[in-house]
């Protein structure tokens, strides 16, 4: 699961916020504003925060979230109503999020306070002795590990890498 952390201060009390991501469905736009469909509705009785303000999406090819402000595109008269990240005004381009960026929507500010992303796991060397065998449904036979992808010489059907059977320890 990718996620990313946000906490800031209402009042005396400190909010704390987790957006996660599917690995499947990484494209999903994580929103922030006042309105209650958001991902994360921010209280803002003063209205300097816009009902979608921003949204945070995860891209794959750079492994690294980014934050956007969605007023960019407004119509005049309405003007964009501003992000900052560290300071940096965010109004047309996308922002890299690290753990420690200040982000400000109207007064509010939101820290970045963790980020998950996780390490792919190498696969499991295997064994010259390792067996496989072949996809027969009754009494299949055990091949070498050659084998993997081919037909079995003894019945023709088909040898699967996910029937390993590993005869010796890696």
């Amino acid at each position: 699961m990718y996620q990313l952390t946000l906490e800031w201060q209402t009042g005396s009390q400190l909010q704390q916020a987790m957006l996660t991501w599917d690995p499947a469905e990484l494209e999903t736009l994580q929103t922030l504003g006042r309105s209650p469909d958001c991902t994360v509705t921010l209280l803002d009785p003063a209205r300097h925060i816009s009902g979608r303000h921003a949204g945070i999406s995860f891209k794959a090819e750079t492994q690294s979230f980014w934050l956007r402000n969605l007023t960019r595109d407004r119509i005049s008269p309405q003007q964009p109503n501003p992000i900052w990240v560290n300071g940096v005004k965010v109004i047309g381009q996308e922002i890299p999020l690290t753990p420690g960026c200040q982000i400000q929507l109207g007064k509010l500010i939101l820290m970045v306070t963790t980020i998950g992303i996780p390490t792919p796991t190498p696969p499991v060397p295997l064994s010259p002795l390792s067996q496989v065998k072949c996809s027969r449904d009754s009494d299949p036979h055990l091949l070498p590990i050659s084998y993997i992808g081919q037909n079995c010489p003894y019945c023709g059907q088909l040898v699967l890498s996910s029937t390993v059977i590993s005869t010796a320890p890696l």
